[in-house]
């Protein structure tokens, strides 16, 4: 039954990859009906143990062996079958979207309720000891049946819609926190970061979960507040009360570092927008209300009051405060601390908070030591490879050169990731006037504006914007290196020309450029890299106000004193090749030409015009339409601004006339 490898063959066959096309009689058409004989089976068990009030039941015999067991057994067999090692996958998937068995894995979560605990706690004919073992293999079923959850809601992004059961995730981790049961409570963290990924529905119903739940966030924060003692000596104060968790948990610092990085990721994916389904794809059974994309409307976003949600209790305090106290060899958990300060970073008053409690001066370390630390493995890389090339002796030194020389990129990509974190941070908190001048020229105060004057002297911030650079020319292949920079310098530059006179001495329009050649095709970074651009020259530069730079020659064009000719920021962008990276790189994107034409404008290029292609293919004047092109390369482009291909002329009228309409009332 073989079929061409063509497009419309590959699509249909994707509704077809659950049915076995193999002979029945071969051998291998008999094994994987076997399988799959094996996995509706499985499933079929999930279904004996939901009893018609939903409960669980583990006490169909007294004997707790024979009752969960087969139930342990049938959840790590669907995880097997299921998992991507298995090149049969997706008929798996298939085959339990199917049997609607999600609801089953909803209805086991309810496990360790207190009414089956209690149930059978009152059962006086049941000793401590079979009470012991029934708590135990609850504990197993539940850790097997949040692992199952994880990975199908993982591979199956629209079973997402269908997970309902948040106020049951919500007793379970209440439970965890108070226990405490790490391991449980942080896949129960796992589970919400993945049913949330890309599904708004589940976003709003979390949230309004937690806020229905007493204390619901605070929990969450919960998992934040251990001490930097616990997370390096381990936990000897609670040897009494985690001796449960002591033979599953080999390494309890270990487990802590894994429990605030994922609830540092459930606040990342809660406060950002990611679901960019059609409206037709996005169930209305997750919110138990009218969908509305029955009306054909695009899903609204829930990010904002989320933040804010999180902002008033007190979330801010509690990340920065692991972020001061965490060490630079935690690598992994201070970036997704900047991350979750991103996304939280998005109000003012939050903004400003932030400042009061030292974040800039934090990051500005963090920044720091990742440079460093770059700077001192590029340093290594370059020694060990003129060692081998000049070196002379026996082929097993030579692998052993080469062993050492491959450790070195996987250092130099997580300290790569923390930068991009930091930077992004440093991007969202330019959004303040005052703040991204701070940032820009240094001085100011790190602290809240009330403080006196010899306690702003002490928290002076020192200026980032040699970093920022720095970052950019240390690290030129990151793609989110280079956009969260541009933007930053995007926003250090709107509306604050004496930051732009800065940027300008440290050659930092030179960098920009360099990042827009350097990558293409990556439409994010050419559109922060034409605002960055259009910025600079948007307004006239002051240069008769002194930067901070003016004592220290960075560039080739310094800020100049009053005998000096004053700065032209178009001539010195024009210089250095932006024109040429403005109309045939940045304006080849749709996504970045509006950007780039307006930077274009700025700087004054003549003959530039925006075009529309029309059904035709034919070029037209843009009006107002989103489905435009620009037209900008130069054998496009005649003397008087017209396309070639275009017979008509632009109907867009620059100036406007003055209205007398208020002179009449």
């Amino acid at each position: 039954l073989d079929s061409p490898k063509d497009s419309s063959s590959s699509s249909s066959s994707s509704f077809l990859n659950h049915l076995c096309l193999s002979h029945p009689d071969s051998p291998q058409g008999q094994q994987e009906r076997r399988a799959r004989q094996q996995f509706v089976q499985w499933c079929d068990v999930l279904d004996t143990c939901i009893q018609s009030d939903g409960s669980v039941s583990t006490t169909a015999t007294m004997s707790a062996t024979t009752t969960t067991l087969p139930l342990v057994e049938a959840l790590q067999g669907i995880q097997d079958h299921c998992n991507s090692r298995n090149p049969d996958k997706q008929s798996y998937l298939f085959l339990f979207q199917q049997q609607e068995s999600i609801y089953t894995l909803m209805s086991l979560l309810g496990v360790m309720s207190s009414s089956t605990h209690k149930k059978k706690s009152d059962d006086h004919d049941v000793d401590d000891g079979d009470f012991e073992d029934d708590t135990t293999c609850r504990e197993t079923i539940l850790q097997e049946t949040l692992k199952t959850l994880i990975l199908l809601l993982g591979s199956i992004p629209t079973l997402r819609d269908s997970f309902v059961a948040w106020e049951r995730w919500m007793e379970l981790f209440q439970w965890s926190v108070k226990t405490p049961k790490l391991k449980i409570a942080t896949e129960l963290l796992r589970l919400a970061h993945v049913a949330c990924l890309q599904c708004e529905p589940n976003k709003v119903n979390w949230m309004r979960t937690c806020r229905r739940t007493p204390g619901g966030i605070g929990f969450v924060l919960t998992c934040l507040k251990y001490s930097p003692k616990e997370l390096v000596l381990g936990q000897e104060h609670n040897d009494t009360t985690t001796n449960n968790n002591a033979s599953t948990n080999t390494n309890p610092t270990a487990q802590i570092m894994t429990m605030m990085i994922q609830a540092c990721k459930l606040i990342v994916v809660v406060c950002r927008f990611d679901d960019y389904r059609e409206p037709s794809s996005v169930s209305s059974s997750a919110t138990g209300q009218p969908s509305l994309s029955g009306a054909g409307l695009p899903t609204v976003s829930s990010a904002h009051d989320n933040v804010m949600e999180l902002s008033r209790e007190g979330t801010v305090p509690v990340l920065i405060n692991l972020l001061k106290n965490s060490s630079k060899e935690q690598e992994e958990l201070r970036s997704i601390l900047l991350q979750a300060l991103r996304v939280l970073a998005i109000q003012d008053d939050i903004i400003q908070s932030m400042v009061a409690l030292g974040l800039l001066q934090v990051v500005q370390e963090i920044l720091c030591t990742s440079l460093d630390q770059k700077e001192k493995d590029d340093l290594t890389t370059t020694t060990t490879t003129s060692s081998t090339t000049d070196t002379t002796t026996a082929k097993e030194e030579e692998k052993e050169d080469t062993t050492t020389t491959t450790t070195i990129p996987k250092q130099s990509s997580s300290c790569s990731n923390l930068v991009a974190s930091a930077l992004g941070l440093m991007r969202n908190l330019s959004g303040n006037d005052d703040i991204k001048t701070t940032l820009c020229q240094g001085g100011g105060r790190g602290g809240s504006a009330t403080s006196s004057s010899s306690s702003s002297k002490k928290a002076s911030t020192a200026a980032a914007l040699p970093q920022i650079l720095q970052a950019m020319k240390l690290f030129l292949n990151h793609t989110k290196i280079q956009q969260h920079g541009c933007g930053t310098l995007a926003a250090m530059a709107l509306r604050r020309p004496t930051n732009v006179m800065e940027i300008l001495s440290q050659n930092g329009h030179v960098q920009i450029l360099r990042a827009m050649k350097s990558h293409p095709t990556n439409v994010a970074i050419q559109r922060q890299g034409s605002l960055a651009l259009r910025n600079i020259v948007s307004r006239p530069l002051d240069t008769t106000t002194t930067t901070t730079s003016s004592n220290n020659n960075h560039g080739k064009h310094p800020p100049t004193d009053d005998s000096s000719p004053p700065l032209n920021a178009k001539e010195i962008l024009l210089e250095s090749g932006a024109e040429q990276v403005l109309k045939e790189i940045a304006g080849a994107h749709q996504g970045s030409m509006d950007e780039a034409y307006a930077a274009l404008r700025d700087l004054g290029i003549q003959g530039v015009k925006l075009w529309k292609v029309g059904s035709d293919g034919r070029l037209e004047s843009r009006v107002s339409s989103y489905n435009v092109e620009a037209v900008m390369a130069a054998a496009a482009v005649t003397g008087d601004g017209m396309a070639t291909t275009a017979n008509k002329v632009s109907n867009f009228r620059p100036v406007f006339e003055t209205s007398r309409v208020l002179d009449d009332l």
